[in-house]
């Protein structure tokens, strides 16, 4: 029931969450219904999304962005201190396997906005195919000239100027490279050993919501997904609760 709404006003059946930016607040909204795997990755996917978005605004290219958010979704953690970063994602191989790719020249210039307008087939090919890449230019030595790449998107420099100055290679030339790199039967990944333990579990703060704010939240989640009718009757029941609950009278403000 908080899906968002597509640019069309349809709501968005093909997510399995989703970060939500907003001047005064974000939000990384997903069901808890399925495996522990799946709801860490998706928040692991999301997160990567809220550093993009803070440090780089809404300009970061869909495939970067999504490629990006879809590498660290396989993000482990072992005896608090060990990590394994970039492992392979079956389901997108599969997918790529046995679909035809989407040409680079298209890939790139697919906006956020075009995205979300896509049906489940197509996104998927899109995730895929942009975690694929970005996986491939990651471990396989292309990592500086991946940097090179988007650095000159995000300063308006055409896809296809940047492209060849960056990798020196022909749009054509990258596809085979990035088939073939699908095609294999083993992927490397990352392993990061930290010297002392990861204890944030311990400086986490947790606070539980009485009815009033839990209704407050949902409300202002809605408000921020251009859901403002859904939302009002969250607000109206936060507000009867607590009459006083800033952020329900700012949301329904």
């Amino acid at each position: 029931p908080f899906k968002p709404k597509r640019p069309d006003g349809k709501i968005d059946n093909f997510v399995a969450g989703y970060f939500q930016p907003g001047e005064d607040v974000n939000y990384i909204t997903l069901s808890t219904e399925g495996e522990d795997a799946d709801t860490f990755g998706t928040i692991f996917h999301e997160y990567v999304h809220f550093i993009l978005n803070t440090n780089f605004g809404s300009d970061v290219p869909a495939w970067f962005n999504e490629g990006l958010a879809e590498y660290y979704q396989t993000f482990q953690i072992e005896e608090d201190q060990k990590v394994k970063l970039g492992l392979p994602q079956s389901g997108h191989l599969q997918r790529l396997q046995q679909s035809k790719f989407i040409p680079l020249d298209e890939l790139f210039k697919v906006s956020k906005f075009q995205l979300l307008q896509t049906g489940s087939h197509s996104r998927s090919i899109f995730y895929a195919e942009s975690w694929a890449l970005l996986h491939y230019m990651i471990q396989g030595g292309k990592a500086e000239a991946m940097n090179k790449f988007v650095g000159m998107l995000l300063n308006d420099v055409t896809p296809e100027t940047a492209f060849q100055d960056a990798f020196q290679i022909s749009y054509a030339q990258m596809e085979k490279e990035l088939r073939r790199y699908v095609e294999k039967s083993t992927y490397q990944y990352v392993n990061v050993a930290f010297k002392n333990k990861l204890t944030f579990d311990t400086e986490m703060q947790v606070s539980p919501l009485d009815e009033a704010q839990a209704n407050a939240y949902l409300g202002d989640l809605l408000y921020h997904v251009n859901r403002a009718d859904d939302a009002e009757s969250f607000l109206a029941t936060a507000l009867q609760l607590n009459p006083q609950l800033s952020i329900a009278n700012l949301a329904l403000g």
